[in-house]
């Protein structure tokens, strides 16, 4: 299941009504999420001719907390998370959970200029190296900085 979470631009006219309200419940503790449950948290229908098997949310405009909930509680053998910030703490509790069970493999990429923020120090700071697995900063094909920890 691919899930991707990006933020296209918002005319000035539009960023003022651009949130949505507190939306549906995420789906929780589902192994059998389909992709197609997903489509509850969007505000527009995909489109005709859209993968079966792809999704694409944007923020702020459709729940995207609620997707990434949905489908970090269903996972039942790996979640590989590749992010620009980390500041959800919901999300970080849902993963939290998931790095302290053995049977399921957790790789977290991070910028590391966004890891850095004060609130994402804070999330991260349970996490310097003290659990099984390594962390190591690398850089991208541009040279940008990331942060990847894999437990």
């Amino acid at each position: 299941m691919t899930a991707n979470a990006a933020t296209p631009p918002l005319l000035p006219a539009q960023a003022k009504d651009a949130t949505p309200a507190a939306g549906p419940a995420a789906i929780l503790g589902r192994h059998d999420l389909a992709i197609t449950d997903l489509d509850a948290f969007k505000v527009a229908s995909p489109p005709s001719g859209y993968p079966a098997n792809m999704r694409t949310f944007y923020s702020p405009e459709d729940h995207v907390p609620q997707v990434l909930q949905s489908v970090v509680s269903s996972v039942s053998k790996s979640i590989v998370v590749a992010m620009y910030g980390f500041d959800d703490d919901v999300l970080a509790a849902m993963l939290d959970t998931a790095l302290q069970n053995p049977a399921i493999y957790v790789q977290i990429t991070l910028d590391q200029s966004q890891a850095a923020g004060a609130h994402e120090k804070d999330l991260l700071a349970k996490y310097a190296n003290d659990m099984k697995g390594n962390s190591a900063p690398s850089a991208n094909r541009r040279g940008a900085r990331s942060c990847t920890a894999r437990w």
